[in-house]
Parts: C-alpha cells; structure tokens; sequence
C-alpha cells in the first residue's frame, strides 16, 4: 500500500481524535508502523478509548480506497503532515489534523498574512456592513482571509474578500465537497476559483454540529489572529477567539451597540484582553512588519465600486435635510460631496444631517427620525469608512479630504 493510504487509514479511525493520532505518530513515527503495531500495544494509552482501540484493530482499506475515488472524482487533493505544503502554523497545536483536504489554488499557507473572520450567524445590518467593507480592505491591502463559509458574518467577510479579488481560505465542518449552507453554493463556486477550500473531513462527508467546533481550531491555528465582529454570548465565534488565544494568536474584536445582543459577546472579549479595532489600519500595522512585501496600508474607505453597481448620484444643492419650517440654507462656498450610493438609507439620511455642519446624537435623531441605538450603530459604520469623524462636543462632521 501507499503511504497515502496509511495516512487515509489512521486519520479515519473512529473516534480515535486529532489528539491521539498525534500521540501515536510522536510515538510510533508514522501511520504505517501504527498500521502494523502489535494490538496490545495500545491499551498503554489511556485516553484512547476502547471503541477506538477496537478501530484500530480494524485493517481493511476500503473506505481509504472509496474516498481516494471520490477525491479523483471532485477534483479533491490530499495534504499530509509530512507533505511540504501543509502549514507550520497547524502543527504548533497539540491536536493537528493528520489529513487536510483540499479544493481549489493550493498555495504557500505559511507565507501569507493570513487572518481568521468569524461571527455569528444572526447578524444585523451593521455587522453585514462591517464584515463586508472591512475584509475588502483588508483583502485590498494583502491579508487573506480565513472563515468557515457559514451563514452571517462569516459568508459576508468571504465576499468582501473576493470583491477585492483577493484570496480566501474556507474551512469546512463537511467533506470539501459538500456545500453547508446550500445558499453559499456561489460563494462556494468562487472560493474554489480564485482561494482555497480546507477540510479535514474526507469526500461526501456531511456536516456534525459536533464538527464545527473541532473545525474552528484549524481555522484559529492558520492564521496570525483572528478578527470577531458581531457575536453573542452564545455564539460559537466566541470558540474560535478563545482558541486562537489558547495557541498564542491575536484577537480582535469590532464592537457595536450595547443594546444589541449581537454584540455582546465582542464586549465581553474586549474586556478579557482582546484588541479593540474600528479600521482595517488597526489590524495592517499589526502585521506589516511580518510581511512587508505583502500588505500595504491604504487608509480610509472602502472604494463605492467594490459595493455600488453605477455611480453615485450628482451632488445635492442642499447640504442636508431641513426641519419643517426652517428656510433652506444657502449653500456653502465648497458643497459637501454626495452621500456614496453605497450606504444604507439609514446611513444616507444620516451622512446628509452631518452635512449640514457638526451635529450632536439629538440633532440626527431629530432630524432623521430614527433612533439614537441606530444613528450610533451607522455612525461607527461611517467612521470606519473614512466618511465621517468626531467634532468638539461629542458632534459629528463629515470628513472631507481637501
């Protein structure tokens, strides 16, 4: 047999784990003389359980031989631990997996900046907004993006990331060729394109809820930190960030309202240590030095055409919207620019208020009608955009480059 098939063979024992194949491969040197051990020599490992050191005993191949088959039939590859391309970072963990699978432009892992995104599946607006925008610009910049392709904030980091045509890595709960959830079908499509699908479940096998939180120390370990926007208290990111702090990588979170339950979990990172970031900026001078020839820090806003299909409307000749009964200003000697045909329809109301001048929360609300939870949810949107900043007062302007 093929050392392949050895390798196939061990990483498929039932209910063996990571952990203990890693055990045995420190100890036995490789999968083929753990194939051949004597029987008796695994009751001395303890934390195997017998289920498992009955699998062990099983010898047959078949199951390596039909996933072997489905791997030629998928266009699916096989990394090993002991291949050259499977990534340093994974093997610093005490549990790696023995086996990766793998769909798509197998590159270099360990040469790229790369950077885990992950948050909950129910999401608001804000958090769309801010996965979208900010792993565009992180993508624009040279970070690739890591996440599990799982519906929310997950799903909207990965098209950000391919709207700046940059690379992706996802990392399945499921074989490399089941696509979880169905809806993802053409995010799938152009992950497999232009990045990098990841699995360390063979072909054809179905998601587990069990296996997503195995599957997020992979995506934790590959990557030099890991980026949380938008989680609650119950949200399986959460296990991601504590993981990638458990391997010694960084975590950063965006933070959003407290009154939303969606952001809670963000909150309660921050306050144990994680890293507060509100641009892109914040995460690129973390890694600049590590790859100088990689990532190149643009500051400001995403681009309108990386989310716009035309062009944004011609300038307005009112600077903002007028109260009932107020007279229309004049207009001022240099017109703020038009509100990006990108925004929302709450930040567009909001972006023409602070047109008009520095305008305080109870200005914006009256003017807008809407909400102070939400005016402030858009205002962080919009300063992480580059669009509008701080004025004395606890007021707000817009930022407008000379």
């Amino acid at each position: 047999m093929s050392a392949l098939t050895y390798w196939l063979w061990l990483s498929g024992v039932s209910g063996l784990g990571a952990a203990n194949i890693a055990r045995l491969l420190d100890d036995f040197g490789s999968p083929e003389a753990v194939y051949f051990a004597d029987e008796a020599e695994f009751d001395r490992y303890e934390k195997i359980q017998p289920g498992a050191r009955a699998a062990l005993r099983d010898k047959s191949t078949e199951r390596v031989e039909l996933a072997l088959e489905r791997c030629d039939l998928e266009g699916v590859g096989v990394l090993t631990m002991q291949d050259a391309l499977y990534p340093e970072r994974l093997k610093q963990i005490y549990d790696p997996p023995a086996v990766l699978y793998t769909k798509g432009r197998l590159a270099a892992l360990d040469e790229l900046p790369l950077l885990t995104v992950v948050g909950s599946r129910t999401y608001t607006p804000y958090g769309a907004d801010v996965a979208r925008r900010m792993c565009y610009q992180l993508a624009e910049a040279g970070m690739t993006i890591v996440s599990g392709m799982a519906k929310g904030i997950d799903a909207y980091a990965l098209h950000g990331a391919l709207k700046a045509e940059g690379m992706t890595v996802a990392v399945l709960g499921g074989g490399p060729d089941v696509i979880y959830p169905a809806e993802n079908r053409e995010l799938y499509r152009q992950i497999c394109e232009t990045g990098l699908i990841l699995s360390e479940y063979p072909p054809g096998t179905e998601p587990k809820a069990e296996h997503f939180p195995v599957r997020n120390r992979v995506m934790a370990a590959l990557s030099l930190g890991t980026l949380v926007i938008e989680a609650n208290l119950r949200s399986g990111a959460l296990i991601t960030a504590r993981l990638a702090a458990d391997q010694g990588r960084d975590v950063f979170c965006v933070p959003g309202s407290i009154l939303t339950p969606e952001s809670a979990g963000c909150h309660e990172l921050i306050k144990n240590g994680a890293a507060l970031v509100t641009s892109h900026a914040d995460i690129l001078r973390e890694y600049m030095p590590l790859f100088p020839h990689k990532i190149t820090l643009v500051e400001g806003k995403a681009p309108a055409r990386a989310f716009a299909a035309s062009p944004p409307p011609p300038p307005s000749r009112r600077a903002g919207p007028r109260r009932h009964g107020e007279p229309e200003e004049k207009p001022a000697a240099k017109k703020p620019p038009a509100p990006p045909d990108h925004l929302t329809d709450a930040q567009r109301v909001i972006y023409l208020s602070v047109g008009g001048g520095p305008r305080a929360v109870d200005d914006i609300v009256a003017d807008t009608g809407l909400t102070a939870a939400d005016i402030l949810r858009a205002l962080t949107m919009l300063e992480i955009e580059g669009l509008v900043e701080t004025a004395p007062g606890k007021r707000f302007k817009l930022r407008i480059e000379s």
